[in-house]
């Protein structure tokens, strides 16, 4: 996560949140974003998220699916921004085999969180949040998904294959 402040120039008080990798690097925050795309993807390296293969080594019927960049800027009271990459796989292009109404996401109901904080309050008990980083990275994909490396860190002639979830994809919620 990269805060404004760690860098040496200033981030402007209104920022325009880009819309692709190039409106990103060309815009007047450009450093910013591209520390901020360099660390999400050090990230999903570092979680070994996919492999590196060559395109001729993957099946002829397998779909290398898009992705794209996704902006953000946290703002903090301290007056802080954070601003925020994270590569997605255009999970909606994807064909597949897969029930889509098996799919889900773990929630719970607003009537079981507000008797869960009525219990905590009555018993004077304290109350803890966290936040998971990369959350959704953590669980394993079982089937072969590929897709193209992300914009602006193009390898000719190769793709990944991912070996954990990513964003965006149908199933994703399954396996976390």
């Amino acid at each position: 996560m990269l805060l404004a402040k760690d860098s040496n120039k200033e981030a402007p008080p209104e920022v325009k949140i880009p819309r692709a990798y190039s409106d990103a690097v060309n815009s007047l925050e450009g450093k910013f974003w591209k520390d901020a795309m360099d660390y999400e993807l050090n990230k999903l390296e570092e979680m070994n998220t996919w492999d590196k293969i060559d395109l001729k080594g993957i099946p002829d019927n397998a779909q290398v699916l898009p992705g794209m960049w996704v902006h953000t800027i946290k703002n903090f009271e301290s007056k802080d921004q954070k601003f925020r990459s994270r590569w997605v796989v255009q999970g909606d292009q994807q064909k597949t085999n897969i029930s889509l109404s098996n799919t889900f996401a773990p929630v719970s109901h607003v009537s079981s969180l507000r008797v869960l904080l009525a219990f905590l309050t009555i018993k004077d008990l304290r109350i803890f949040t966290w936040d998971i980083d990369l959350a959704y990275l953590h669980g394993k994909i079982d089937h072969d998904i590929y897709i193209k490396f992300p914009d602006g860190y193009d390898k000719v002639g190769k793709v990944t294959k991912l070996n954990k979830a990513l964003y965006s994809l149908p199933e994703v919620a399954c396996v976390w």
